[in-house]
């Protein structure tokens, strides 16, 4: 450029191949067993032993002790654990509640009280 040569273009440049290796959705481990997404695991009823907890699809939680609703609020992930913010009817408004996945499956709190998947 600038002395009055032209550059050639490179023909040589590849195109970018999409990844097929990217799996969306659920994963087949090798024993056969489907892997869902943390997410899809989560969503459903939890029994808590005095409570079932129900993390709806919508990000929103509701608290239920004998059928009946004691408390709301709403759910999301981040970094691979299940943060909850109370709505204030049960506890202090606005109060956050991180659970992990343990190996069994099941929700546990800091506290050591494990939610066991009712669905």
């Amino acid at each position: 450029m600038g002395c009055g040569k032209q550059e050639q273009a490179d023909t040589n440049e590849s195109t970018p191949t999409p990844n097929t290796n990217e799996v969306s959705g659920p994963r087949v481990q090798p024993d056969g067993d489907v892997d869902l997404p943390l997410k899809e695991k989560v969503i459903g009823k939890w029994d808590m032993g005095f409570f079932i907890i129900t993390f709806n699809e919508d990000g929103t939680a509701e608290a239920l002790e004998e059928g009946v609703t004691v408390d709301t609020g709403t759910w999301t992930i981040k970094d691979g654990k299940v943060h909850t913010v109370n709505s204030g009817k049960f506890g202090q408004r606005g109060s956050v509640v991180i659970y992990k996945m343990n190996e069994k499956g099941n929700l546990e709190n800091p506290f050591g009280i494990e939610l066991k998947k009712l669905d």
